[in-house]
């Protein structure tokens, strides 16, 4: 047979279920997570924006520095383009003293100079001698002097005598060109 309930229903409370509790826990969690996340990185963000506003701040600060360098390295440069002319002209100018005191070791006592022209490359000295092989003697020492002459020319060479002495004496011109590097 059939049964009939006439009683009224009972109203059903809300009942919450396991899963939706979990799922709304791992939802505020979750939201949690990304706050402290969110705080994590503004801050980080905060930090590199100071820094950045930091070192603007410097390189403002260091701009006239950096045009002081820029003046600083033309003049270094303009001075060291006038180091290098002076120390060019200053070679040169020891060149003649190298080659004169060279001159002056080499010669013998009996010969002596009377000329001594020099120009860029080239020395015309003339001078006498009491012999020739006196002459010869001072020839073959500027020819030892390889590493300053290149070529030694003997351009003329005359005799005569000196009135009050009787003695004969020899008058010579020499050409000598130098190497492009005089060397010490």
């Amino acid at each position: 047979m059939l049964q009939i309930n006439y009683l009224p229903t009972k109203k059903k409370g809300f009942k919450l279920e396991v899963n939706y509790f979990y799922w709304a826990a791992e939802a505020v969690v979750l939201l949690i997570f990304i706050l402290i996340f969110n705080g994590v990185l503004t801050h980080k963000i905060n930090a590199k924006e100071n820094e950045i506003k930091t070192k603007q701040a410097e390189v403002e600060r260091n701009k006239g520095l950096l045009k002081q360098i820029k003046e600083f390295s033309n003049m270094r440069a303009a001075l060291e383009k006038k180091k290098s002319i002076i120390d060019g002209l200053n070679n040169d100018r020891q060149k003649w003293v190298r080659v004169i005191d060279t001159l002056c070791n080499i010669i013998p006592d009996q010969v002596w100079l009377t000329s001594f022209k020099g120009n860029l490359q080239s020395v015309n000295i003339s001078g006498y001698g009491i012999t020739i092989l006196y002459i010869n003697e001072f020839i073959k020492a500027l020819q030892t002097q390889d590493n300053m002459f290149s070529t030694i020319t003997l351009k003329y060479i005359s005799s005569g005598k000196v009135p009050e002495i009787a003695q004969s004496i020899h008058k010579f011109e020499i050409d000598i060109t130098l190497k492009s590097e005089v060397k010490k």
